[in-house]
């Protein structure tokens, strides 16, 4: 396969590992007997099922993906790496600050104002419904999987041929677009917020391990602030 071809088939195969697993999980709300004017939000309940699936899928190929010759080393990193990682984690705790602060109502905001295919804060509430496929989803698998993916592979590979600005508008694009069931406006935020915050520690570093960090932080910190919510 070509490399431009297998970049295109990467870009998409987060999507639509997602929409297999959507598609799965309408099949199941079918086979139940449920009717047909619940089907939609029996199916949607299933998210964090979707989630761990489609990640799950998505983390295999990032392995298949780390034996392609052009991403060996860029997991190592040396001492002289050690204050970004600082920075990341900094980073990925800032980030969620931000969105708790500022991001999510702006999100609620559009989405109430302008209109989505996803209700507001639907996103929100379907992350709390079981913590612990939330915790799988989020925090084992999404930071490797999205890492190696979309700034290890996709960045990489379209930077060669695009240069680095292209390369980044096109692996964030992409990256936005892996978040399409939380609706237009989450896809949008993630895709120029997050996308563009860990496509700029990987450009600044060269090194997955610096993105990765920030990643996790940011997602462990959006569990432990999802299972406070909860806990009140």
């Amino acid at each position: 396969m070509a490399n431009g071809s297998r970049l295109l088939v990467v870009a998409f195969a987060g999507p639509a590992f997602f929409l297999i697993g959507a598609v799965l999980a309408t099949a199941w709300a079918i086979a139940i007997g449920t009717p047909p004017p619940d089907v939609e939000q029996v199916a949607s309940r299933q998210v964090l099922a979707i989630m761990v699936g489609a990640l799950g899928a998505l983390a295999l190929l990032a392995w298949r993906l780390q034996r392609d010759p052009a991403m060996s080393g860029l997991w190592r990193w040396h001492r002289s790496d050690a204050p970004a990682l600082i920075v990341a984690v900094f980073l990925g705790c800032g980030l969620m600050l931000a969105y708790v602060a500022f991001f999510s109502p702006l999100h609620v905001s559009l989405q109430s104002r302008f209109g989505d295919y996803v209700p507001a804060r639907e996103t929100t509430a379907a992350l709390g419904r079981n913590l612990p496929l939330f915790f799988i989803a989020n925090v084992v698998l999404a930071p490797f999987a999205e890492e190696v993916v979309y700034r290890g592979y996709l960045f990489d590979g379209l930077r060669r041929s695009q240069g680095t600005g292209p390369a980044a508008l096109l692996s964030c694009t992409a990256f936005g677009l892996l978040h399409w069931m939380g609706g237009i406006w989450y896809m949008l935020l993630t895709g120029v917020v997050a996308g563009g915050a860990f496509t700029a520690l990987y450009a600044w570093r060269r090194n997955l391990a610096v993105p990765f960090t920030a990643h996790l932080a940011l997602n462990l910190a959006e569990f432990a602030w999802t299972a406070i919510q909860l806990a009140r």
